[in-house]
Parts: structure tokens; sequence; C-alpha cells
């Protein structure tokens, strides 16, 4: 999706802005084969308690901050995730660790023009990202659902012929 809309992915830089969960974990794995640029912000808790995780991705273009104003600067490709994952707890507590998180309009506008923003979906709207950003024009999230569509479809096909 990424390649789709802005080109050659070894030339972005994305910013992953939220958890450390098993779509970050698949962003960094990916970092590494395709040589794109990566910035994470997550609470500084959250960093402290994934040091194992911070020290074996830890590269000359992947970058880790307690920042997310920081970590979007310059970002071709802004991503996040919900909160709280599938299976995991409710935590109001995470929520409010998060709160400075969001993906909304004020933290966007330390951006370019041709970013796009991504979401693996479900969202929680209003959590993690705003309705704004979800359903504003460089939303990319439904075109990346369609494109994983396509590529589940293909991972069974394999499987079963």
């Amino acid at each position: 999706t990424i390649e789709e809309i802005l080109g050659p992915i070894d030339n972005q830089i994305i910013t992953w802005i939220g958890d450390i969960n098993n779509v970050l974990i698949s962003l960094l794995q990916a970092s590494q084969i395709f040589r794109f640029r990566l910035k994470i912000a997550s609470p500084k808790a959250i960093l402290l308690k994934n040091k194992s995780v911070i020290n074996k991705f830890k590269s000359i273009n992947i970058d880790f901050c307690s920042d997310p104003v920081d970590a979007i600067k310059k970002a071709d490709c802004v991503m996040t995730d919900a909160w709280v994952s599938m299976g995991e707890k409710k935590s109001t507590n995470k929520k409010k660790m998060f709160k400075n998180f969001q993906v909304n309009e004020n933290l966007m506008q330390h951006t370019h023009k041709k970013t796009i923003f991504m979401h693996c979906l479900p969202a929680h709207r209003n959590e993690e990202v705003t309705d704004s950003v979800i359903d504003s024009k460089m939303s990319a999230v439904w075109q990346q659902a369609q494109n994983r569509m396509y590529v589940q479809q293909s991972i069974l096909n394999y499987c079963i012929g």
C-alpha cells in the first residue's frame, strides 16, 4: 500500500505511534528487510517495559522515543493500532498512558502534505485516532484493508493448492 501511494518503500520514513505490539514487531522485522526508516513513539513506561525488543531492533534505521511530535516530523507514513490489543485486559491506566499519543489533526500538522495515515483495523475511533484523521484524504486505511484481503486470499490459495 505504501509503495502504491508513495513509491519505493526504502526511501520512506514510517512513524509508528502507540504500543509495542505484534503489528509493530512485524514492522520492525520488515524494516530490516526493506530498509525503510522506522521511528517509534511510545510512552516511557512502555519503552522501559520492552527494553529487550528495543535492544534487539535498535539500528541505524530504527529510532525509539517517547515524544510523538519528534517522531512524526518528516514522516511519509504514520501508523497506529489499538492501544489495548485483542485478548488483553481492558485497562483504563493504559489508556491514560497513551492519551498524548492519539493521532489527531494537531499531531498530523507536524508532517508534510503528502504524508499518509495507516491503521490495521479495527480502529477505536477517537481513542488512538480521531475521526478527522481516519476519514481524511491522507488516510490509506481502506486501501490497506483491501490489499490485506488480497494477500490473505493468496496465502489461503497457496496453503490449499
